[in-house]
């Protein structure tokens, strides 16, 4: 029955890509680790202003009609689905 519903066409659909919010999060983390003689409030305020900055990239998303669904709760990812390093690429940072 799966490979039924596989074949039809939904080109109507919605529109939905995959980013690896972990992959995010630990490039996040390491970019401020990096950074010598920061305070555990500096630190704090780096990790708010990424999530501020996070969403602001996924809410351009969100206002195209794009549904974003984290990488790690899909069972499957046809090619071309994944946006982490566009995503990355926004946020300046480097993804290992």
């Amino acid at each position: 029955m799966a490979y039924h519903f596989a074949g039809q066409n939904f080109s109507s659909g919605a529109q939905v890509v995959l980013v690896d919010g972990t992959k995010l999060a630990n490039a996040q983390m390491k970019r401020t680790l990096d950074k010598a003689g920061l305070s555990p409030e500096q630190a704090q305020a780096d990790g708010l202003a990424f999530v501020t900055d996070l969403q602001n990239v996924l809410k351009g998303y969100t206002d195209s009609g794009v549904l974003v669904i984290n990488s790690s709760v899909a069972l499957n990812a046809p090619a071309g689905l994944n946006v982490t390093d566009q995503v990355a690429q926004h946020l300046g940072l480097e993804l290992e």
